[in-house]
């Protein structure tokens, strides 16, 4: 199973942590290989940044990945997580009932 996690990036045990968005197969270490970066997390800034690719992150979902909670709350507060609801009722909606 695909994981959208965080990898530690920044100086380990510091004031200046910073992650990266990974999908990551679920049985690999923390900082082991991951399948694709799709972002960006620095919670230390004022404005906490947060850069996601969009169309890979949707792409990985519609795909099964499972994002963990904080991956999550991250991916609804760009909106991503919205857009990824309202793509799966189309798909849903637009299917030949039988």
């Amino acid at each position: 199973m695909v994981k959208l996690r965080l990898i530690p990036t920044g100086k380990s045990k510091s004031v200046q942590p910073s992650y990266r968005i990974v999908a990551i197969d679920a049985r690999t270490k923390l900082n082991s290989r991951y399948i694709d970066k799709l972002g960006t997390y620095n919670p230390t800034s004022k404005e906490k940044q947060v850069t996601i690719d969009e169309v890979k992150a949707l792409k990985f979902l519609s795909n099964g990945a499972q994002p963990t909670e904080t991956v999550r709350s991250l991916l609804s507060t760009e909106g991503i997580m919205t857009k990824f609801h309202n793509l799966r009722q189309e798909r849903k909606s637009s299917k030949p009932k039988k």
